[in-house]
């Protein structure tokens, strides 16, 4: 992988896990995480990668996933998920996010 794709890697985990952090049920479907990925954040996306971002996370713990059909993944932040987005923790493979002025 080049040096760039983890760079980019490594944003996309954190902006999905401060996007999870910042909902108040602490849970978004892929669709639209892709969505504001893509839209507010300016990442090239696409579902099948959000989907492979997602299971990345879930391996590591930051967060739950359910099946809720075939076509439709619903993400649920952990707690330990939390304080990674929220800076308190820092993780391996997920940017840390800038702190807040």
């Amino acid at each position: 992988m080049k040096k760039y794709e983890i760079f980019e890697h490594e944003n996309l985990r954190s902006c999905v896990l401060r996007t999870l952090e910042e909902t108040p049920s602490g849970t978004m479907n892929e669709s639209l995480l892709d969505s504001i990925a893509h839209g507010a954040y300016g990442f090239d996306s696409n579902r099948k990668r959000m989907v492979q971002i997602l299971r990345w996370l879930e391996d590591k713990g930051l967060i739950t996933i359910e099946a809720i059909n075939e076509n439709c993944l619903v993400a649920e932040i952990t707690a330990a998920g939390a304080r990674v987005a929220q800076g308190v923790e820092v993780f391996p493979g997920v940017k840390r996010p800038e702190r807040k002025a």
